[in-house]
């Protein structure tokens, strides 16, 4: 049990002491190190909560455990010294004191880090020697004044205002609420969202010597304005994002590289030089800005001295290159038609991707290459041009557009994955199905691409030919026997094929057959194939889609199951009716348990199915009911019945016929 002294009441704890209870009213107190020759070594919890008198605490250096909120609510409390010894901070212990000042942080907390709630009136703080990394939370930067690191700590430096890494290259992050900051001289590289989200920022000036300013630096800051120092080499990625009160911009001259979104979101900004020694802008760098790249009064340009970098007529950034111009990125948004500038080899990856405008293309002669997903996206695309001496089409270059119609030059040597697929981003066959694909065709003398029966097809050097595209507008398909595979998205968005014939377990890809209707009937070719009608609704499509994606190839089998599963847990209806109908009288694959399954549904929704196959007038399964012996003489008259309160006379009509002639009964005693 405790042993009260007239200052602490106290217990042993652990081969050491700790500190249960304050007894003395000193308002300056320095924690003892030894207690009748025992070393302090914790704080209990609460142990010091709530006493009115104490103003300033020095903790013994030996202590490793401080218990939640020891000096919680302390209302005279203004500094407090933690423990040299101890590896971690607490907002607890020192929560509630609302005139808490200055906290010597912890020595041995190695990762410091300082998150909400902060202490009500804190304004200085001091890390300790062993702490290498700091991350300091907004709400503690609102209210520091002043930062300090331990004189002996090997990692860490300050300038009272920000945090450096030891010898002050980099500053680590800016700790207080000061809205105009010095970057100390020295310092060559502002860390990673060292100024992130500060909402006090106003200006900050830089020295010369400083090199690089990293992700998200300033991003979502109040900062006001930016001249860049001349020995500046390369603004990072979101480096100023979001800062909607940037005002003015000044890049000097020296600067090689903008990464992607650097500006994006400085809303504010009213003009912007690219000088003449950047090399290298990188995508959507200046995204969601009121600059204007083109036009009368353009306020974004590159410098005329720039010999790597120029805005064409149209807003695009193109580069300049040893073999040609490179169109890198459409900056204006309100472009609607485009044609690429004279020297033009190649567009770029993502070149327009997802260009809200554009509506008409044409890639001038001389072209090349254009890059992946180069127009992704661009939904109102809907004519283009593209060059013969085009020799490269990158992957998804086209994808999700509205073109109705594309011509592929013969010079064509690569055509990349999905270059032409549409629509298929998060498809889902009832809320986005998939859009009806353009028209494509292929101008001839190709040496590698070909078009025969509706499809495309690449010829792969010796081992045969690959389907890569259903182009139309045949609805009778049959994949020729020596492809060796089906590319990914190569029937995506398709609709409207009547037959489809393909060679058992031939590869598949992703989506191949994510269409927005299956085929009527497939046809598996080869061992292990099957003649299979499908159910022709968003049911079928997703039947489809599971059972060639399973396995990754035309599995007949699988296929027979997928489709069986869906028909089972579907709501009766005409298409699942007629599926069953249709797989109990060609039962290749069928399990017992699923024919067991589909008669019983059939008996016991007899009435129901004659009367939804005599809305859709199909009187086949009306003798397909009756061939599987679900119609027998028994019940046929029910079904008579149920047919002719539904006034379907050519349905009633087929029944009584099928009553004489299959059950030898007169049916003169009806009416129709």
């Amino acid at each position: 049990m405790g042993v009260s002294s007239k200052d602490f009441e106290y217990v042993v704890h652990n081969g050491g002491l700790r500190i249960e209870r304050c007894l003395t009213r000193s308002q300056s107190l320095v924690m003892p190190e030894f207690i009748e020759d025992m070393v302090v070594t914790a704080i209990a919890p609460y142990a010091f909560e709530g006493s009115t008198h104490i103003r300033d605490v020095i903790c013994p250096p030996q202590v490793t455990e401080i218990g939640s909120r020891a000096f919680a609510n302390c209302p005279s409390l203004k500094r407090i010294v933690f423990p040299k010894m101890l590896d971690r901070y607490d907002n607890s212990w020192v929560a509630g004191c609302s005139c808490l000042e200055e906290i010597v942080l912890p020595g041995a907390v190695v990762n410091l880090d300082l998150v909400a709630p902060a202490p009500l009136g804190v304004k200085r703080i001091c890390i300790g020697e062993m702490t290498r990394t700091v991350q300091i939370a907004r709400a503690w930067k609102v209210r520091l004044e002043h930062v300090d690191v331990h004189p002996d700590n090997r990692w860490l430096s300050s300038d009272g205002a920000c945090i450096y890494n030891a010898d002050g290259a980099e500053l680590i992050v800016h700790a207080t609420k000061g809205s105009k900051v010095t970057v100390a001289s020295g310092c060559r590289w502002i860390a990673a969202r060292a100024f992130e989200i500060e909402k006090h920022l106003e200006h900050v000036d830089f020295p010369e010597g400083m090199c690089e300013i990293g992700e998200r630096a300033f991003a979502e800051s109040t900062l006001r304005g930016f001249e860049s120092p001349h020995s500046l080499r390369i603004i990072r990625r979101e480096a100023f994002a979001g800062c909607q009160s940037l005002e003015e911009v000044r890049l000097s001259d020296g600067l090689r590289e903008i990464e992607e979104r650097a500006f994006a979101g400085c809303s504010s900004c009213s003009s912007m030089c690219i000088p003449s020694s950047v090399v290298r802008v990188e995508r959507k760098a200046f995204e969601e800005t009121n600059l204007q790249p083109c036009g009368e009064h353009p306020t974004l340009i590159v410098s005329d001295a720039n010999q790597a970098l120029f805005i064409d007529e149209s807003g695009a950034l193109c580069e300049r290159g040893d073999d040609g111009v490179v169109v890198l990125e459409a900056l204006d948004q309100k472009t609607e038609r485009y044609r690429t500038p004279a020297g033009t080899v190649r567009v770029a990856d993502r070149a327009f991707f997802e260009h809200p405008c554009l509506e008409q293309l044409e890639i001038a002669e001389g072209v090349l290459n254009i890059g992946q997903e180069s127009y992704m996206g661009c939904r109102r695309l809907r004519s283009v041009t593209l060059p013969s001496t085009l020799r490269c089409l990158g992957a998804r270059a086209f994808a999700t557009t509205a073109l109705t119609s594309c011509v592929l030059p013969a010079s064509v040597k690569t055509l990349g994955e999905c270059a032409f697929a549409f629509n298929f981003k998060n498809w889902h066959p009832t809320t986005n199905p998939p859009e009806s694909r353009s028209h494509i065709t292929l101008e001839p003398g190709n040496e590698r691409y070909f078009v025969e029966g509706g499809l495309l097809y690449e010829e792969c050097e010796g081992q045969g030919t690959k389907v890569v595209l259903y182009v139309g507008p045949e609805i009778d398909l049959e994949v020729a026997q020596d492809a060796r595979s089906i590319a990914p998205y190569a029937f995506f968005g398709v609709q409207g094929i009547r037959e489809l014939r393909l060679p058992a377990s031939i590869p598949t890809g992703e989506a191949t057959f994510a269409m927005r209707k299956p085929p009527e009937r497939i046809v598996l070719l080869g061992d292990g194939g099957i003649e299979f009608e499908t159910m022709h609704d968003w049911r079928g499509v997703c039947a489809l889609q599971r059972s060639f994606a399973s396995d990754g190839t035309t599995n007949a089998r699988l296929l027979c199951a997928t489709f069986d599963e869906e028909a089972l847990s579907a709501q009766a209806d005409y298409e699942a009716y007629r599926y069953m109908i249709t797989r109990l009288l060609h039962p290749e694959f069928l399990e017992p348990a699923v024919r067991e399954s589909f008669e019983s549904t059939l008996r016991e929704h007899l009435d129901d199915a004659c009367v939804t196959f005599a809305r859709h007038d199909d009187r086949a399964r009306i003798d397909g009911l009756v061939d599987l012996g679900v119609i027998c003489a028994e019940n046929i008259d029910k079904a008579i019945d149920a047919v002719s309160n539904a006034d379907s006379a050519p349905t009633t009509a087929r029944l009584l016929e099928l009553k004489r002639t299959r059950f030898s009964s007169s049916a003169h005693d009806y009416g129709l």
